[in-house]
Order: C-alpha cells, then structure tokens, then sequence
C-alpha cells in the first residue's frame, strides 16, 4: 500500500523491496518515539474517507446450506456498500460464476440509481488472473464506466465496509428465519434497507440515508443499454438434437445443426441460448 502511494502520488521510481526494507528498518525508531511497541505499531492503521460517489466495495457472503430443505444445496450473498455513506445492497445467488457476479452488479446500480466512480475488490478470480484483470472483468468495468481497484495481497483492513456489511445483513435479515427461495430472501433485504438507511452510523456521525443522498446524486448515470455477460461452454449435438448442461437439455434446430457438432451454450443469469460453431 505505502508503495503504491509513493508510486501514485510522488512518482517514486524505487521497487517495493526497497520500500519493505526502509520500513522495517525505521519501524522501531518510529515506535520508540510514540512510546509503544514495534509489535502495536504494526497493528495500526489510518482510516481512509471518500467523497460522494467515489467508491463502493464488493464481496461475497458464504450462506451456506439455508435452502437446502428445498433442495439447493449452497445459497452466496452478493453485497456492494457505497464507502461515503455506507449505503447498502444485498442480493442472493446460488452460483458465483461471472454472469451471477456481474449480473449482481447491474442489479446493484438499478439499486443506488447510478455508478460509483472505482469498485474495490479483493482478489477474486473473476476479478484478477495472475495479476491481471480478464477481459470480462475489464469489459464490463469500461461499459458502465468505473476503475477496478484490486486489494494488494495481505490487505485485511481495505474493504472493512463491506466486510462489516456481511455480518449486518447476516444479523438483522436473516437471523432466525426460515426461507423457501432466493426470491424471499431478496424480499426480506428490502424492508430492512430504509431501516438501516435511517441509523446513524457510528464512524461518520451522520445519519446513513441522508449521507446516502449524497453519495447517489454524485454517481455515474448507468447506460442505457446493458452489458450482458455470458458463461460460455462448448457442447456435443446428440442425435435427438438435444445438447446438455447445468442438468438440463436444450433443443437446437434440426435444418441447423447436424450429429456430433459442436456448439456453444451461452448461459446468462436469466436464460441459455447456444449457437453453432
């Protein structure tokens, strides 16, 4: 983080060795000087703050097994928090693959009204792939028109915003009650938005929803036209003009295809359409 700053703000041309070993270097003398241990300096760290608009933070939420009584056997939440106001939103999946992911994103925007100007995330390989971020990810980012802001490895503290949120909507939506579908449970979140919109965050002082007004009218307009992500997989026609996936057959077109040939199944969120190679 320190080197990336250096890097940023003062164009600094040093690698990150240089910058770990100064650090660990100066680290005593600087704790000797506030009077405490190089083991409690390590452990501290300045919060950051952002203007209206500027950032949201995205993770996922691990539900578990709580539609399993309805035979779905794994349940995630989606969450994205705008970092000025700590505005929320929520929605539940069943799969993180890319379309369930940045589908989750469109959802997010129709939410807030608009686009925050970066999106922090961690790690994700839907986000980054050996240090790079995947066509997809870098596709759908320039459609809707905001930076992707990547954690560096080892930075517990940098989406504490959305982290904290997990647990809120773990604590307060879904808490002692019982679900049939991923369709009551985005029913439940709802009600309890202008609920928390109207509590006073402890950390800025201000009521959430009234930050919150803010925070939207600084957004970024969302396009008129969506991004669509598909998952793409590659499948064999069977004889009966049927292909597989996800558990399913799919008809294609007898006049169009013949045995044995292969196409492609493209699989958004809503709906599966496939075409021939």
């Amino acid at each position: 983080m320190i080197h990336e700053r250096l890097v940023d703000q003062y164009g600094f041309t040093g690698d990150y060795q240089r910058v770990k070993i100064y650090l660990q270097q100066a680290r005593p003398r600087v704790a000797a000087e506030l009077g405490i241990s190089p083991d409690q300096l390590a452990g501290l760290h300045r919060r950051f703050e952002v203007i209206p608009g500027a950032q949201a933070q995205v993770d996922w939420g691990d539900e578990g097994a709580i539609l399993a009584h309805v035979g779905i056997p794994k349940v995630y939440s989606f969450h994205m928090v705008l970092s000025y106001s700590r505005d929320p939103f929520c929605c539940f999946t069943t799969s993180q693959d890319p379309a369930a992911f940045w589908g989750a994103h469109r959802l997010a925007f129709q939410h807030f009204g608009g686009v925050p100007g970066s999106i922090v995330y961690d790690r994700t390989k839907t986000v980054v792939r050996r240090h790079v971020a995947p066509g997809q990810a870098v596709a759908f980012a320039g459609h809707y028109d905001f930076a992707i802001d990547v954690l560096a490895a080892y930075r517990p503290t940098g989406k504490g915003r959305v982290e904290r949120q997990i647990t809120i909507v773990r604590d307060h939506v879904l808490a002692g009650r019982a679900f049939s579908s991923l369709e009551e449970i985005d029913a439940a979140f709802l009600p309890w938005v202008p609920q928390r919109r109207g509590l006073r965050h402890r950390t800025h002082g201000e009521i959430i929803g009234v930050r919150a007004i803010r925070d939207h009218e600084a957004l970024r307009p969302i396009p008129a036209k969506p991004y669509v992500v598909a998952d793409r997989y590659l499948r064999h026609v069977g004889k009966d003009c049927l292909v597989a996936y996800a558990g399913n057959l799919y008809s294609v077109p007898a006049r169009r295809v013949r045995h044995r040939q292969l196409v492609e199944i493209r699989a958004t969120a809503p709906s599966t359409t496939s075409s021939a190679n």
